[in-house]
């Protein structure tokens, strides 16, 4: 059992935690990369260069317990890109459960910088130090190995090298282009920019400012205008996030749990450059954790059932987003053996949640998936079966002014889309009224917009009123 002692340079400790947060995220993407590719030298070095650079940084900060962990992490990694260890499973795990320990250790030293009086115990990190000194000390080795296999592995070698050194000088040039700012401070910007666009709005709205006929105080208003306009771009753009960091937490959670079900899964995601609004990334991962959770448990057959159904037994889960017009669409579609509406009413009605299928006329009765306390499993596992879950994914996809919509076909699979707007925060609208009331309309819902003259307009018996445009009659909502 280690006792994590008080700290003495709190600020240098909560960078160098910063940091390494940042070094974790990246290594825990290139180990699920590492299990499919067990022999890539650039992988394993990848791996290997962060947990090196928090072993260093960890001594000269203080916190030998990091140090001493990753020393122990980095000792496996070095074996691996010299040959003296092969990657397998075991190996894989080691590595993952290592990241999540230092992860733990990092959120334990914070709490110990905030609360200096406080003691950190960490009993797990001897255990799973004496697992790895094992690995270190009967490494898993390859039976036999051919000499052109050893030739390649050397010409390999220098061509890592190669490539180590040029990701490194990559990794140092990126790394100048970027500057950390405080979310206060951000924020504060995104709402003098919103307030600069208002005065710009009334500006241009203002009778006195209409009647100049001055040119050239124009131009200089128009040139104004336009900066205030590349200005709230500019702003917008910094509470943009892509969903990379999402979908590699997501890719462990499927890993995680597809093993602990004994299920095989091959999840396939496509579109994690798309950037949403910083707001929508903190609150869309809940919902595409639950989502992801009911595909692996209740969508995807166990390998044997799906053969028997004439599948492969590998399951597949694809999560994919893009941008339509001003949404972020994210699909959630998974091949197994899909969702019985049958046994969804059933399962309602026995709850009283409704009172028979006649209530459902009209209505897709695979919505009822989303009703707090609603579950069709027959037993309670510690993935789900407490009917808690997809209530709260709807209302989270509702405080982000998002929609969310279920397909499912017995025996296919099911397909969940989520629908969400681009940005939360400055949004262009035209103020429209009806009778006293004043409403705004974003203009990115709006395909167009014209002033009728009184020869376009025409009263239609049984139908109202109605206007011609381009020789189309549409109908006139007062």
């Amino acid at each position: 059992m280690i006792e994590i002692d008080p700290l003495d340079s709190p600020e240098m400790v909560l960078e160098f935690i910063h940091e390494s947060t940042e070094h974790l995220e990246i290594i825990e993407e290139s180990i699920l990369d590492l299990e499919e590719r067990n022999k890539d030298k650039t992988l394993i070095n990848d791996i290997f260069r962060p947990f090196h650079s928090m072993k260093g940084i960890a001594g000269f900060t203080g916190l030998p317990i990091v140090s001493s962990f990753a020393h122990d992490t980095e000792t496996i990694l070095d074996m691996a890109r010299n040959d003296k260890l092969t990657i397998n499973a075991d190996v894989i795990q080691a590595l993952l459960t290592s990241v999540d320990i230092i992860k733990e250790m990092l959120f334990k030293i914070t709490e110990k910088v905030e609360n200096p009086s406080s003691t950190v115990h960490y009993p797990e990190f001897d255990k799973h130090s004496s697992l790895l000194s094992n690995i270190a000390l009967n490494p898993p080795l390859e039976d036999s190995v051919e000499i052109g296999e050893v030739e390649e592995t050397l010409a390999d070698a220098s061509i890592d090298a190669t490539i180590e050194k040029a990701t490194a000088q990559v990794t140092s040039a990126k790394a100048q282009e970027e500057i950390r700012v405080r979310l206060d401070k951000v924020n504060s910007l995104i709402n003098l920019v919103g307030e600069l666009v208002i005065s710009q709005a009334m500006l241009n709205e203002n009778k006195l400012m209409k009647e100049v006929e001055d040119k050239a105080l124009n131009k200089e208003l128009n040139y104004i205008e336009k900066i205030t306009k590349d200005i709230q771009d500019i702003s917008m753009a910094l509470r943009m996030l892509s969903l990379h960091l999402i979908y590699k937490k997501l890719a462990r959670l499927v890993r995680d749990l597809s093993k602990g079900m004994g299920k095989r899964v091959n999840f396939v995601t496509s579109g994690e450059e798309t950037e949403v609004d910083r707001s929508v990334i903190e609150l869309i991962n809940d919902p595409l954790v639950h989502i992801l959770r009911n595909s692996l448990d209740h969508g995807l057959e166990s390998p044997e059932d799906r053969e028997v159904a004439g599948k492969p037994p590998e399951g597949r889960i694809e999560l994919k987003a893009y941008q339509k017009g001003e949404n972020i669409i994210i699909e959630i579609i998974d091949d197994g053996k899909g969702m019985d509406k049958d046994k969804i009413i059933q399962a309602a009605i026995k709850k009283g949640i409704i009172s028979s299928e006649e209530e459902l006329e009209g209505k897709n009765p695979l919505e009822l998936i989303f009703t707090a306390g609603f579950s069709t499993a027959e037993k309670i596992t510690d993935v789900s079966g407490r009917g808690v879950g997809m209530d709260v994914v709807r209302r989270n996809i509702d405080s982000l002014r998002g929609k969310i919509e279920v397909e499912s076909e017995m025996g296919k699979g099911t397909r969940i889309t989520i629908r969400l707007p681009l940005t939360m925060a400055i949004v262009d609208g035209m103020i429209v009224r009806v009778k006293r009331e004043r409403f705004i309309i974003p203009t990115l819902a709006i395909l167009e917009s014209f002033q009728p003259s009184k020869e376009d307009i025409y009263t239609v018996e049984g139908e109202g009123e109605m206007v011609k445009l381009r020789e189309q009659i549409y109908p006139i909502n007062r």
